[in-house]
């Protein structure tokens, strides 16, 4: 009598469980490096507008009154931009304070800096 080795249908459904399990981890790692991508790309935007705000205001005389809020719709994402122009901590005849404030459905994201007038 011969003795026939193989996979029982047991032994199979097992097999096939553990690579299920394995394989919906794997999923679940790839979607939430997909949410930190759309994240980060969001940030990015976020910050490259303030970027550009400050460029906007580079010159002594444009730093008189604060501009009103704005907002810029990139991507299908709309950004709220808000600066806030102020005396700086010491000399206010020569320095201002600049604070960028970038809102958007997602987070926030704020810089600041002091422009000397010269």
């Amino acid at each position: 009598m011969a003795i026939r080795k193989g996979f029982t249908l047991i032994e199979i459904s097992i097999t096939v469980v553990i690579l299920a399990l394995l394989c919906s981890g794997m999923l679940g790692i790839f979607a939430q490096g997909f949410s930190y991508l759309k994240q980060s790309k969001e940030r990015t935007i976020a910050c490259n507008l303030a970027r550009e705000v400050m460029e906007r205001y580079f010159d002594w005389s444009s730093l008189s009154s604060n501009p009103p809020p704005y907002s810029v719709t990139l991507n299908n994402i709309t950004y709220n931009v808000n600066l806030t122009i102020s005396d700086g901590p010491v000399s206010p005849n020569e320095l201002k304070q600049l604070d960028v404030n970038i809102s958007w459905p997602g987070g926030t994201f704020n810089i600041s800096t002091l422009k000397a007038n010269y």
